[in-house]
Order: structure tokens, then sequence, then C-alpha cells
């Protein structure tokens, strides 16, 4: 897949009950955070996926293959959908990364000042402006 232009679809797939509040639609700041540098990855990243021109189905199985694992006891709860454009706007990018999945890709360029706060006020506007979508089945 090429670049990601501002209008695609990004989703997020949730797994930690504590990154949502379903009964007020939200999702937490806490959904959007990058990961730690490692010493194979010096950038802090988010992982999303692609989502543009999918079905519904098509979604929900792109997570149950390549994000939840049973063995681990990780299920996805629910997911963010949101505007690649929300991710911009807050001075991020967004780099395809197509493994495990060709519609895998990274939010990268995140702050890397040693406090936390402006990666976390960054995560909060992009929770803000995502749609949480609830599994049926949590």
């Amino acid at each position: 897949m090429s670049d990601v232009s501002p209008e695609e679809r990004i989703t997020r797939y949730i797994l930690n009950r504590r990154h949502i509040k379903p009964e007020k639609g939200e999702i937490k700041a806490d959904a959007f955070l990058p990961t730690n540098p490692k010493p194979e990855q010096q950038e802090r990243q988010t992982s999303v996926y692609r989502t543009i021109n999918c079905e519904e189905t098509e979604i929900w199985s792109i997570g149950d293959r390549y994000v939840e694992n049973r063995e681990k006891k990780r299920f996805i709860l629910a997911r963010g959908d949101l505007l690649a454009q929300a991710v911009y706007n807050q001075d991020l990018r967004i780099v395809p990364h197509p493994f495990p999945h060709p519609r895998h890709a990274n939010i990268v360029n995140w702050p890397n000042e040693e406090s936390p706060e402006h990666r976390k006020a960054k995560a909060v506007l992009l929770a803000q402006e995502a749609r949480l979508i609830v599994r049926l089945s949590i």
C-alpha cells in the first residue's frame, strides 16, 4: 500500500479494558500512547491498521488474526477508528509497515522528551477524535 492519505480511516485495536469507557462511548488516551523505544526499534510508535474500504467483518478479522493472541489472553475488546488527518494534526506521521499484515502501519514522530506529558497530550487529542466501536462479545 502507498502513503497514508489524510482522509484514510485508521484503526487502533484495543485490548485493555482500562482504555475504554463503553458506557460513555469514550476511548482513553492510554489506548494511543506509543511503545517505549527498544534496541531494535529506536522510535516510539503506535501500531494501527489502515482500514479504508474494508467491510466491518474484514476489520474485525484482521484484528483477530494479527493482533489478538488467545494463548497470551490478549483479546480485542474494541477499536478506535479515526481519520489519518487527526494524526497529522498532531505533527505525527503514519508510516506503512506491512508486517504482520499489508494494512499495518505505525504512528511515529512522537516526542522523545523524558517527560511524557507531550506524548500524553497528543494521545488525548487522538482519543477524542476516535470513534469507539465496542466488540459485541464484551
